[in-house]
């Protein structure tokens, strides 16, 4: 096991890691806001879709690394920590795979790059715009590949804050040049797609001076066993990734092509949001992949059971604060955000029901979410891949039954099924291989039903806001006070507070 002063600076590190992400995620939403509707009401909703859609395309293809980089995380974590493995060949294998295979799929692009042209059903006027925009994506993806093997590097050695601050950098270059774009006059959907991906793909690159320790004088090799480990571990990555893009990104290019480009951002922007409020949520918990790995590796079945316990209870606080909030907000901050020049009414109710069922979605999901990194990182990979491979027969089933029934809803409330198997999966199913702790049913129905109470009293006075405010604040005690007494058990509570004494003595 790890000793106390290793535990201590795990600890530090830990909160470094989530400061970090949560700044990153935040200035990442910061420009969101700010650039979308820059670019609605700069391009168009028609240019808009288009940019959208190709790179959405191209994000379907960053699962064609074989769950390599995804699979280095937990690997250089479990190399770093034993003598005995070589982490200098884990690199050097997977820098070669990954390269071997990029090449590979930017051939397989350009050749198919005419049948996504036909596929996505574009008018003939924008083929010109969308083959630009075809070849900057591409060109990006290219290089995302190699880079992130040097990401997995971070997060494996526990440098979550590291990755979060290059992505901060990124978005940050990213507003940065499209303002100049707009001072100078030159702003199109093709500059703003170019400043937009080499400010990514800048920031990134910046990894290499923060790995150049781990990659000092190591030399390329390639290293049969490691291409076995990383293919057990990477070829479940690869399976859960494709099904993980199946129901999150396909439905996105599918309501394009259903309801028209023209109509995508209707869904692609409360999807959107609740991307970044997942990733908020994610990143209390990605530091759980790299310890997990450490604690099996050491034998730490019962510590992994107290993060499990402790990370369930903290997703169900944020995922209801979360859907608490923007069912009283949400669409008064929708109108103030996106303005009435491009959106009609319609768009805006749309817009708001489908991002309140798409975060009834999150929270329900995300009560699991920890237990996922868990079961991944310990050896149980496959038994996420068959849950996620199950979750996309459902959605489209769903998705299938309810399309003549609910229209352009029907992507999100297919996934709220889904968001409930999930719950039901590993709550019933997933615990038996590895102790794990899960929210009970009696809980989550008296959170949904609190829910609804909370969406019906809030309809009574939509048009004042600080009776809103009021209710907001007196609503959150309420589920605080009824989640801290009863679910958070003696020794959590102890926890929180000595957290919060410690936190209320450095701000004083």
């Amino acid at each position: 096991m790890l000793d106390t002063q290793s535990k201590l600076s795990l600890i530090g590190q830990t909160y470094k890691n989530i400061i970090s992400g949560w700044l990153s995620i935040l200035l990442v939403a910061v420009v969101s806001i700010v650039l979308t509707p820059v670019v609605l009401n700069n391009a168009g909703k028609e240019l808009y879709g288009l940019w959208f859609l190709v790179f959405n395309v191209m994000s379907y293809f960053y699962i064609a690394d074989f769950g390599i980089t995804s699979a280095i995380t937990r690997l250089y974590a479990k190399y770093n920590i034993n003598n005995k493995l070589d982490a200098y060949k884990l690199i050097s294998t997977s820098y070669l795979l990954v390269l071997l295979i990029d090449v590979i799929v930017v051939l397989v692009i350009l050749n198919f790059s005419e049948d996504i042209y036909k596929f996505l059903e574009i008018k003939s006027k924008y083929f010109q715009i969308f083959s630009t925009l075809l070849l900057i994506a591409v060109f990006e993806l290219f290089t995302q590949f190699i880079l992130r093997v040097n990401i997995g590097v971070l997060k494996g050695k526990h440098r979550y804050d590291i990755a979060y601050n290059l992505e901060g950098l990124s978005a940050a270059l990213r507003l940065t040049a499209i303002l100049l774009l707009l001072i100078l006059d030159s702003f199109t959907i093709v500059t703003f797609a170019l400043a937009y991906s080499l400010s990514k793909i800048f920031s990134d690159a910046l990894s290499f001076y923060y790995i150049k320790e781990d990659i000092k004088g190591f030399q390329f090799s390639f290293d049969a066993n490691i291409f076995r480990e990383l293919f057990d571990i990477g070829s479940s990555s690869l399976l859960t990734s494709i099904a993980s893009a199946l129901y999150n990104s396909l439905p996105l290019l599918l309501f394009g092509k259903f309801f028209g480009v023209d109509k995508v951002f209707i869904y692609s922007i409360p999807f959107a949001i609740m991307i970044i409020l997942t990733r908020l949520i994610n990143a209390i918990y990605h530091g759980v992949t790299p310890r997990s790995s450490e604690l099996k590796e050491l034998g730490g079945e019962v510590e992994i059971e107290k993060i499990s316990s402790f990370g369930v209870k903290i997703s169900a606080v944020l995922g209801f604060s979360f859907l608490c909030f923007f069912i009283i907000f949400g669409e008064s901050l929708l109108h103030m955000w996106l303005g009435d020049k491009i959106l009609d009414e319609n768009d805006y109710i749309f817009i708001y029901n489908i991002l309140i069922i798409l975060l009834i979605y999150l929270f329900v999901s995300t009560l699991q979410k920890v237990n996922i990194f868990i079961y991944k990182s310990t050896g149980f990979h496959w038994l996420v891949t068959y849950e996620t491979i199950i979750s996309v027969f459902l959605l489209y089933l769903c998705s299938y039954i309810l399309f003549d029934y609910i229209g352009m809803y029907v992507f999100s409330v297919a996934l709220v099924i889904v968001g409930i198997f999930k719950y039901i999966f590993y709550k019933s199913i997933a615990r038996n291989k590895i102790t794990t702790y899960s929210l009970s049913f009696a809980s989550l129905i008296l959170s949904v039903f609190y829910l609804l109470f909370i969406y019906i009293v809030n309809d009574m006075f939509s048009e004042y806001l600080v009776i809103k405010l009021l209710f907001f604040i007196v609503t959150m005690v309420i589920y605080l006070a009824l989640i801290y007494k009863y679910i958070f058990n003696h020794h959590e509570k102890d926890k929180i507070k000595q957290q919060f004494f410690q936190i209320m003595r450095k701000i004083a």
